[in-house]
């Protein structure tokens, strides 16, 4: 069966957002240990160069000509923008519930395209989209008690990432989407470079945070070249969004510690995030030889870190 254009883009945004739930679950576990300019740098470096070899070894040229275009410099700000923002708020609230947030982007995506793009958006798409918002409301819960800069960073991070798919619709096709790719993972490495030492300063890092940035820097190209193929496959970027959180629900559950799911994958998931020194294996995830998870003690009240933004580990208070 023939699939249609829009159906190769919905499956390329589903693979897009898989990739990037499973690199942000292990980019969460080492917010601990590292920065967020030191992770965007570390992961940023190892992308870099594995897309460099790619291209290389695919004959595509890495022309300089191609990021000096206005468009592509604006998808690199938007992409700076919602890097910085989703990473820090992913280092503060749990896991689920920054997915949870980030599955209002299929309809920032279709609201955009409708006010933006001019783009046809039928009153059932309406309602969705106010239905959807109202949801991220109840999540964010906005008032003194339960609202935090960490999930208003959640929802700028949604809207720059919208903005990001959006202007990748109307870059040129002759731009390859390697090119694009290997620009945007330059631009993070750069920023997150230059921000570390303003943030808290250069971290040691443990064999534990190499070996899940080096897996987080495949899956971050992975994410990106499937994010844009997909918004450059089919006519309405507005008719296929709702693959995405079809998609990203499930592993984003599967990657929280505190879902309460019993399949071997998710407990493979929950252990490789909750014990030190544990990287994640192939055989593991067949469910083999899953090693016991490791209670840690409650922590008390006055050992709770305060915010620290963009920079390296929280002081305790006193």
């Amino acid at each position: 069966m023939a699939w249609s254009e829009n159906s190769r883009g919905a499956l390329f945004m589903s693979l897009a957002m898989a990739a990037f739930t499973c690199n942000d679950a292990l980019v969460k576990s080492v917010t601990s240990e590292l920065s967020i300019p030191q992770i965007v740098a570390v992961r940023g470096v190892m992308a870099t160069v594995l897309i460099y070899c790619v291209a290389r070894y695919m004959g595509v040229t890495l022309s300089a000509k191609a990021v000096m275009h206005p468009l592509v410099l604006l998808r690199t700000l938007f992409e700076l923008g919602a890097t910085l923002t989703f990473l820090s708020a992913l280092a503060h609230i749990e896991f689920a519930a920054m997915s949870s947030i980030m599955q209002a982007l299929p309809l920032a995506v279709t609201l955009g395209a409708a006010l933006f793009l001019g783009e046809p958006v039928g009153w059932r798409r309406w309602t969705a989209i106010g239905v959807g918002f109202l949801g991220v409301l109840i999540i964010i819960r906005p008032g003194p008690e339960g609202f935090t800069p960490a999930a208003l960073l959640a929802v700028i991070a949604c809207c720059c990432t919208a903005c990001r798919d959006l202007t990748t619709k109307r870059i040129q096709a002759d731009i390859p989407s390697l090119t694009l790719t290997f620009f945007t993972s330059l631009a993070n490495t750069v920023l997150g470079a230059i921000l570390i030492v303003p943030m808290g300063g250069w971290q040691p890092v443990s064999g534990y945070a190499l070996g899940h940035l080096a897996i987080a820097s495949v899956l971050v190209f992975a994410g990106y070249q499937a994010v844009i193929q997909g918004m450059r496959t089919g006519k309405s970027p507005s008719s296929r969004p709702s693959a995405i959180p079809a998609c990203s629900g499930p592993w984003s559950l599967a990657f929280s510690p505190s879902a309460n799911v019993r399949t071997p994958i998710c407990s493979w998931a929950q252990q490789s995030l909750s014990v030190p020194g544990f990287i994640p294996s192939i055989a593991n995830a067949s469910g083999r030889a899953l090693p016991p998870t490791r209670q840690l003690p409650p922590r008390r009240p006055e050992e709770e870190p305060e915010w620290r933004g963009l920079g390296g580990r929280a002081e305790r208070q006193a």
